[in-house]
């Protein structure tokens, strides 16, 4: 019973439990795979007090942070219903439901060019409903949103 107790006792403390789970992968990543190894890169983490810091920098305001996330998706998802109702001819097959749809959007808004009007068909005649559409999505969601994400 004492034995265990010392065992409890030992892994309750951080660095400890750390490096026999370091131990651990290093001789799992030898044997199996060298997947393993990459726990390894978390040693970074433990020696830069400074990382540590920055890490608590997203973690205590997390729930802020995960708020500001959920209006940056419902506002993703009003645009992605805009679209799939008005504009789905400029998907270009792109958007059979919603959720491929809102896929879609949050994927090519930050891959393309110009956002999310950047990946939508491009028209030969102006549109003003695409014009304001392209617009306010990224004045809106990319620059206010991603602004209010970095502190600017």
């Amino acid at each position: 019973m004492r034995l265990i107790k010392t065992a409890l006792y030992l892994l309750s403390d951080f660095y400890v439990l750390y490096y026999f789970i370091y131990g651990f992968t290093a001789i799992i990543g030898v044997v199996t795979s060298p997947f393993f190894f990459a726990f390894h890169l978390l040693d970074v983490l433990v020696r830069y007090p400074l990382l540590q810091n920055v890490l608590r920098s997203i973690y205590n305001p997390r729930k802020s942070l995960f708020l500001t996330y959920l209006l940056f998706q419902m506002l993703n998802y009003f645009f992605t219903l805009f679209g799939y109702f008005w504009l789905q001819d400029d998907y270009d097959g792109a958007c059979p439901n919603t959720l491929i749809c809102f896929l879609t959007a949050f994927d090519k808004s930050f891959k393309v060019d110009g956002g999310l009007g950047g990946y939508l068909t491009v028209h030969e005649k102006p549109d003003l409903l695409r014009f304001f559409f392209d617009n306010i999505y990224q004045l809106l969601v990319m620059i206010i949103m991603l602004n209010i994400v970095s502190g600017i």
